[in-house]
């Protein structure tokens, strides 16, 4: 990372917090285009696009600025939680194994490291799903034919199983 980022080269990487994505900004930009410029009336397709090229030349020229970061991950792993308890209970029958196996490392992780970030409720609730999904999930991994992918998801399991368990156990103490 750090040769990557030197100036002296003819191009240079800039990195992106890890919260973060340069499709955001693409977006961003998108929207400010879309409010300047896509809200007129048009007769042809060459009007918009000597509309949107002008707007780039003049956003280029007059208006380019460095946007800023602005967002510090604040409330990032409840919502990982949350959003993980929801595909849980809505579509555990249709994820992809390693999928399910990934979000459960990921969720370990959060309970091992971050569990103080996220509040109870929502340690609850997923708990709560995984025990409703159990068969689910047992089933997705006894159909799975790679002796290594199936491995991995039981032992994702078995892991979150017991982080939530040793969580549950400290947060009565």
């Amino acid at each position: 990372m750090k040769w990557l980022g030197q100036e002296d080269k003819r191009i240079v990487i800039h990195f992106t917090p890890f919260h973060g994505s340069w499709l955001n900004w693409i977006e961003f930009w998108f929207s400010i285009m879309g409010r300047k410029v896509l809200r007129e009336s048009f007769g042809s397709p060459d009007e918009i696009k000597a509309a949107v090229e002008a707007f780039a030349h003049e956003w280029n020229n007059f208006l380019a600025h460095p946007f800023q970061w602005s967002y510090n991950g604040e409330g990032l792993h409840e919502k990982t939680v949350k959003r993980f308890t929801k595909m849980l209970l809505q579509s555990a029958k249709k994820m992809e194994l390693r999928t399910l196996t990934k979000q459960m490392r990921l969720l370990t992780n959060l309970l091992r490291d971050y569990s103080q970030k996220v509040t109870k409720e929502s340690w609850e609730q997923l708990d709560v799903a995984l025990y409703k999904q159990a068969a689910t999930i047992s089933d997705l991994i006894q159909r799975e034919e790679g002796p290594i992918r199936k491995q991995k998801a039981q032992l994702a399991v078995r892991d979150l199983s017991v982080a939530l368990y040793i969580y549950f156990i400290l947060i009565q103490d």
